[in-house]
């Protein structure tokens, strides 16, 4: 019982990671396709959320 956890914990973590890689290339992609313009708040927001994305995938890499 204590295996299967560790497993299904295992395959959300690796889930998780590979969705916030896959919205981080979207989001980026969404960026390069539009030429990177818009309002400066819209730019600090983007890249808040490109830094977020990253490292909340760092984090739950390291942590497993």
């Amino acid at each position: 019982m204590e295996n299967e956890k560790h497993t299904v914990a295992g395959f959300f973590k690796t889930f998780a990671i590979l969705c916030n890689i896959l919205f981080f290339f979207w989001i980026l992609y969404n960026g390069i396709h539009e030429n990177f313009s818009g309002t400066r708040i819209e730019i600090i927001s983007y890249v808040a959320l490109m830094m977020l994305l990253g490292l909340n995938a760092f984090l739950l890499y390291k942590k497993s």
